[in-house]
């Protein structure tokens, strides 16, 4: 069962902050980064798509999070802003970095750009859970219109 997300379920990190917020940006990217090399789980998925990874951990403080980015399959080090959907609720990306403080449930993670295959993660979080998904797209081969 997807859970349906309204307003209250996710904040916007990503919005433009003054000077003084981008501290509070910073914090988040580092407690990310830890949580990411400290992860319980980590797990990887290849397919036509392209390539998914997800880092899972615990908050110290029992919000739960989910962030990523979205990067080319070759060069993989080339990052895409990406389009972003999170329940069918379309979100945006700061050039492909997504970061939205969530409550505990099951999400669908979609995300894509022009020219590139969307690619999907399936999450379920429990209180205090956060996740970094790294989405690597391969190229879409289908035309983007037809005569």
């Amino acid at each position: 069962m997807t859970i349906g997300l309204t307003e209250k379920d996710v904040t916007d990190t990503t919005k433009p902050k003054k000077e003084p917020m981008r501290v509070a940006s910073i914090s988040s990217i580092v407690l990310l980064l830890l949580i990411a090399c400290s992860s319980k789980e980590h797990a990887m998925r290849d397919s036509s798509k392209g390539r998914v990874e997800i880092a899972s951990g615990k908050t110290k403080d029992g919000s739960s999070m989910i962030a990523g980015q979205c990067f080319d399959f070759e060069p993989k080090e080339q990052i895409l802003p990406a389009s972003l959907r999170i329940n069918g609720v379309i979100l945006k990306t700061d050039n492909g970095y997504f970061d939205y403080n969530v409550k505990a449930g099951l999400y669908k993670v979609e995300i894509g750009f022009v020219g590139k295959k969307w690619m999907v993660a399936k999450i379920r979080l429990h209180q205090g859970d956060s996740v970094f998904i790294k989405f690597f797209l391969q190229d879409d081969d289908s035309p983007l219109y037809e005569n």
